[in-house]
């Protein structure tokens, strides 16, 4: 059975570095002119990084938080870009973009973690 865990796990690491990339794709579409740029490159390189140290346990994160972390986060990120106007413009805007990528962020990280403030309550 090594060979199954082996592989389950390539796919864990593999999900859980989409998972960085996925959370903070729209900020990085907002910092700099969207496929261009070292902060695009900067931004999804740290995500992978992040999500490579949550799948290898390095940072203790259940996987199922950052699934929730990062869909809610993405979703919520374009969600207020789109109220904000910025998916409009042609210029960057990256003080409106990581302010409101934090405000998602925090939504994402509040959904993430209902179940252990439930838990609590108890």
């Amino acid at each position: 059975m090594a060979l199954p865990d082996t592989f389950e796990r390539i796919g864990i690491v593999l999900g859980t570095v989409l998972l960085g990339i996925i959370a903070t794709s729209p900020l990085a579409g907002v910092m700099t002119d969207f496929g261009t740029g070292a902060v695009f490159v900067g931004t999804l390189v740290v995500a992978g990084v992040g999500g490579w140290l949550i799948a290898t346990d390095r940072v203790r994160v259940p996987y199922t938080r950052a699934w929730r972390f990062a869909i809610v986060t993405m979703l919520g990120a374009l969600a207020l870009y789109a109220l904000a106007g910025l998916n409009d413009t042609l210029d960057p805007q990256p003080v409106e973009g990581v302010a409101l990528w934090l405000v998602a962020a925090a939504l994402g990280a509040l959904v993430a973690g209902y179940d252990r403030v439930l838990a609590r309550l108890r």
